[in-house]
């Protein structure tokens, strides 16, 4: 059976109830990485695309993990995961929303 290598992955928290997940690939002679959001509560990744399949330096293959954490460290406390945390809150809220519009549409057509 054919499979596609997906790298290693790293998740670090970031908040009360959010991590990072810092997944790194290498092809070839190039490690790139992309990060993903995840709320604890919910086994959903959304994807941070403004790091996607970013191309990292030449870095000690040794160091690479301290160093995606370092970058996250850095991402963070320039806040530039806000905007995806208040997404995902956003779309959590539509989604509760949807759902509870549909429990009662779908009751009232049971009733009928």
């Amino acid at each position: 059976m054919k499979y596609i290598n997906l790298g290693h992955a790293i998740l670090v928290p970031i908040a009360d109830n959010y991590s990072v997940m810092g997944l790194i690939k290498r092809d070839k002679d190039k490690n790139t990485l992309t990060l993903y959001l995840n709320r604890k509560d919910i086994p959903i990744f959304d994807l941070i695309d403004e790091v996607e399949d970013m191309v990292l330096s030449d870095i000690d293959k040794g160091e690479i993990i301290k160093h995606i954490s370092n970058f996250i460290e850095k991402c963070f406390n320039k806040k530039l995961f806000d905007k995806y945390i208040s997404r995902f809150e956003y779309q959590q809220q539509c989604f509760d929303i949807g759902s509870e519009v549909l429990n009662e549409w779908g009751s009232e057509t049971v009733d009928k």
